[in-house]
C-alpha cells in the first residue's frame, strides 16, 4: 500500500460519525505532529504528547535520517513560540518529502 494509505484519515473519519467525536484532522496534511497542532489551536488548549507511544512507520523513520532532526524541532519550536517566522522552511521540508515521495515511492 502506498504511504499516503497509512496517513489518511478517511476510514477513521468514516467510523467516528457515530462515536461522539468533536473533531479530526487528515494527517496526510502536514503529518502527525500538524494534526496535533492544528486540533490544538483551533480548541484552544495546548498538549501533552508522550512520543514514545506514538507508533512509528519504518519507512517514516529513514526519511527522517535525510534531515538533523534536532534542527528540525528547533526550527518548529521557534515558529510555534513566534520567534521566528520559520513557515516557508518547514513547507519547503514538508514538500521534499512529498516530492521524495512521487518520484522514489516508499522507502524498504
Amino acid at each position: 500500500a502506498a504511504y499516503i494509505d497509512h496517513i489518511s484519515a478517511a476510514r477513521e473519519a468514516a467510523s467516528a460519525i457515530g462515536a461522539g467525536v468533536a473533531a479530526i484532522h487528515d494527517a496526510s496534511q502536514g503529518g502527525i505532529f500538524g494534526a496535533l497542532w492544528d486540533m490544538a489551536e483551533a480548541s484552544g488548549i495546548g498538549l501533552d504528547i508522550d512520543l514514545k507511544k506514538l507508533p512509528i512507520r519504518q519507512d517514516t523513520i529513514e526519511i527522517s535520517e535525510f534531515f538533523d532532526i534536532k534542527k528540525i524541532n528547533k526550527l518548529l519550536d521557534d515558529h510555534h513560540n513566534g520567534k521566528w517566522n520559520n513557515a516557508r522552511k518547514i513547507y519547503t521540508i514538508y514538500t521534499f518529502l512529498v516530492w521524495y515521495n512521487i518520484y522514489f515511492g516508499e522507502i524498504k
